[in-house]
């Protein structure tokens, strides 16, 4: 029965090849339309351009009766969904539509997806999309569903960099260096034939980056580039960041990881529900809390007396110190919140010598971006 099934298949697709696909379109602009008609012909498309006139058009497709049509949205005489309700209202129902632009709106959408229009290329789009479009609507595997623009996932990394870098750079001869640069920047040299259904969360993110800097922008967005990926990739995007500063691109940098802020920004922003909190580098934002250094000590006997009247009265002495905010104990840890100063450490530790506190480890960490977060922000959770 599966043999059967797979000859079945094979035999369809061999007829499908055997008849040429004819395929029409309006004229988009003699150097994209040639690189159409190329790409199709090169898949034994048989193609035909009609001239940017919709009766024009029209009056052709009823001749050749094309499978697949691509007709500009907007053409003198007659307009793409025109030409479409004519040729229908011929008795022609068994063409397949797309149509092009340089811009859409979602009230052109849905008109077009009513009309059963099945693809909306926004133009420059890639002549290969539009090749895989044809042969599978031809094939009757395109669905009567309204797509836009390009499916990221027909192409393989390096198409998809070179489409959109081709939004920017026209000339393929042009892009291919930049394309080329682009995967080495962000390490996908041994992944440019893979498609993006293979890649890893990390390496997509990488993709994306690509597909965003191939053109060499002077200003470049990153929203919250490093979330859900592994440590690897992460150190990655964040050196990759840090090297397109480098060179001379202004980046604006926004997420939730304080860590990776300090370690890549030159000034800050805390923003909290739309209120700008505080802006500066990191210094000045340290210095706009009371909070200082956080110290940790390691003690089973804390006060010297093993009994709860020596260490509450160790936790008050420590609570009166003036750099103090804040002391607590759990039985085998002490941690000492202070205020800014420079011999926080030196009083903390006075004191416990000579109340006799037996120190194990001791650890001192000074304030961080969290904490200047969370004391601008507030401690509770967020829906």
């Amino acid at each position: 029965m599966v043999k059967s099934m797979v000859l079945r298949e094979l035999h369809t697709l061999e007829e499908t090849t055997m008849d040429k696909v004819r395929f029409l379109m309006s004229d988009t602009g003699a150097p994209f339309t040639a690189a159409c008609r190329e790409a199709l012909e090169q898949k034994g498309v048989d193609v035909t351009v009609v001239e940017k006139d919709g009766n024009k058009v029209l009056q052709k497709m009823l001749t050749v009766r094309p499978q697949v049509v691509l007709l500009d949205a907007f053409m003198p005489g007659l307009d793409a969904l025109a030409v479409k309700q004519r040729y229908n209202a011929a008795g022609e129902r068994h063409t397949s539509f797309f149509v092009t632009g340089a811009f859409q709106s979602e009230e052109m959408v849905q008109e077009l997806l009513d009309e059963g229009f099945a693809y909306y290329f926004v133009k420059p789009f890639d002549e290969s999309v539009l090749a895989a479009r044809v042969l599978k609507a031809a094939s009757g595997q395109e669905k009567h569903l309204l797509h836009t623009s390009v499916d990221s996932d027909e192409l393989t990394v390096t198409e998809n960099i070179d489409y959109f870098c081709s939004l920017y750079v026209p000339g393929k001869a042009d892009r291919a260096p930049l394309v080329e640069e682009a995967i080495e920047f962000v390490g996908l040299q041994d992944f440019r034939k893979f498609r993006p259904g293979k890649l890893s969360g990390g390496l997509l993110r990488r993709l994306n980056i690509a597909c965003g800097i191939a053109h060499k922008p002077d200003l470049i967005f990153f929203d919250e580039p490093t979330v859900a990926v592994d440590p690897q990739s992460r150190n990655s995007i964040l050196e990759g960041i840090r090297r397109l500063n480098r060179s001379g691109a202004t980046v604006i940098y926004t997420s939730h990881y304080m860590e990776e802020v300090e370690q890549i920004c030159d000034r800050i922003l805390i923003m909290d529900h739309g209120r700008h909190l505080a802006l500066g580098t990191a210094d000045e934002l340290k210095a706009m809390i009371d909070t200082g250094e956080r110290i940790s000590v390691e003690t089973d006997d804390l006060g010297g007396l093993h009994h709860e009247a020596g260490t509450q009265q160790a936790l008050e002495q420590l609570r009166a110190l003036p750099c103090v905010m804040s002391a607590d104990y759990d039985g085998h840890e002490l941690t000492v919140r202070c205020r800014r100063g420079d011999h926080n450490l030196l009083d903390v530790l006075t004191l416990l010598k000579s109340n006799g506190t037996n120190i194990g480890h001791l650890s001192s960490r000074q304030p961080t971006l969290n904490d200047v977060f969370l004391e601008l922000t507030g401690t509770a959770l967020r829906d």
